[in-house]
């Protein structure tokens, strides 16, 4: 019956437009392996999308949604996730792979946006929990890496997403607000913590990707060959990269990489 309830939302959602503000926000924050979402550190891959929208190739940083897309819809202090066995276009149509109701502030774990092998200073990370919050603008935290897709540029390319950040131990329904004005613009942001590593899955390209926030810059450190080292200088395998993107127009979209200050 609670199945049949979320299908026929979604459903209306997806051709009848909501009736909810668009400037609404689905937030997935990272507590890693923690199924409680208590320690008041936010570790792993966080999301924050604008509500009511069929989102596909969802990216950061080199990793790509590749199977799937996602209808999210928030409705009633709760957060619905359709996924779709499509990922190429944004009409979210086609047959479910599945479909979950989140409650507000609710520790679940993460639905497959980005499917990636990760860990943090060591630790496995190839699936993780999440805070889920709504808010009217996206929650952003201090020292993470921050990919940000915007749907039509707003008024400045890109806004002025790279000054909002909340505090980490925020588990409000409500974030920082100082955006308002042209967070509405943003289609969906992505962001890691430092540190956090991704693997490649490809044994034919054993490459790894450490996320780094240094100096305020976005860095990744590349290692190859199956290197496991998590500083530049303990190999010479490994090379840092400077990936920090300006507002850069895409397709129809703006896109940006900054990090948040400490």
């Amino acid at each position: 019956m609670k199945l049949f309830i979320i299908l026929n939302i979604l459903l209306v959602c997806t051709f009848v437009k909501c009736q909810l503000p668009k400037t609404l926000y689905a937030n997935f924050i990272p507590y890693g392996v923690d199924s409680s979402c208590t320690t008041n550190q936010v570790i792993g891959l966080g999301y924050s999308f604008q509500a009511n929208n069929c989102f596909y190739n969802i990216a950061h940083n080199g990793l790509t949604q590749k199977e799937s897309s996602f209808l999210v819809i928030v409705d009633a202090l709760r957060v619905g996730v359709a996924q779709f066995d499509n990922y190429n276009n944004n009409s979210c149509t086609g047959s479910f792979v599945n479909a979950n109701s989140f409650k507000n502030g609710s520790c679940v774990q993460t639905p497959p946006f980005i499917t990636f092998n990760g860990s943090v200073n060591s630790y496995p990370l190839s699936s993780q929990y999440s805070l889920v919050t709504i808010s009217d603008s996206p929650l952003l935290f201090p020292n993470t890496q921050v990919y940000s897709q915007f749907d039509n540029g707003g008024y400045n390319g890109c806004g002025s997403s790279s000054s909002s950040s909340t505090n980490s131990d925020s588990n409000s329904d409500s974030g920082d607000n100082s955006n308002s004005d042209n967070s509405s613009y943003l289609y969906y942001t992505t962001y890691s913590t430092n540190g956090l590593k991704f693997s490649s899955n490809d044994s034919s390209d054993p490459n790894s990707l450490t996320i780094e926030c240094t100096n305020g810059n976005a860095m990744v450190l590349v290692c190859k060959d199956g290197d496991n080292s998590s500083s530049l200088s303990s190999s010479s395998s490994c090379i840092q990269q400077d990936v920090t993107m300006p507002c850069t127009p895409g397709d129809d979209t703006f896109n940006e990489v900054f990090c948040t200050p400490n």
